[in-house]
């Protein structure tokens, strides 16, 4: 799987997933991803689904990993879920949990 960071404003973390699909088969390479950012010292970071077509609970639960990693200083926050991914938080109320957002811009800004 292909993951990537750049950082916005010199303090957060924008992660890019460089695939379609995030699912049973990378979620882990995500989550260990940003726990290796986390444990850096990065603790502000926003995930960009943008390019997701397809997310399953593997993928969400590794989100879920993610967000508890974070420090009561930090967030994490996602941008950009669309069609299917962006159902997929509302049928799991996990839109309720994360401070979702359009675009990784509005992200940042908070």
């Amino acid at each position: 799987m292909s993951v990537s960071h750049q950082l916005a404003d010199g303090q957060v973390a924008v992660i890019k997933i460089g695939e379609k699909r995030l699912d049973a088969v990378n979620a882990t390479n995500l989550r260990n991803y940003v726990a290796d950012l986390i444990n850096k010292g990065r603790d502000r970071i926003v995930v960009d689904l943008t390019g997701l077509d397809f997310m399953d609970s593997s993928g969400l639960g590794a989100i879920v990993a993610c967000k508890k990693l974070t420090s009561d200083d930090g967030y994490l926050r996602v941008a950009g879920a669309q069609g299917a991914v962006q159902e997929l938080f509302r049928i799991t109320r996990m839109d309720k949990l994360f401070q979702t957002y359009n675009t990784v811009d509005e992200a940042i800004s908070g």
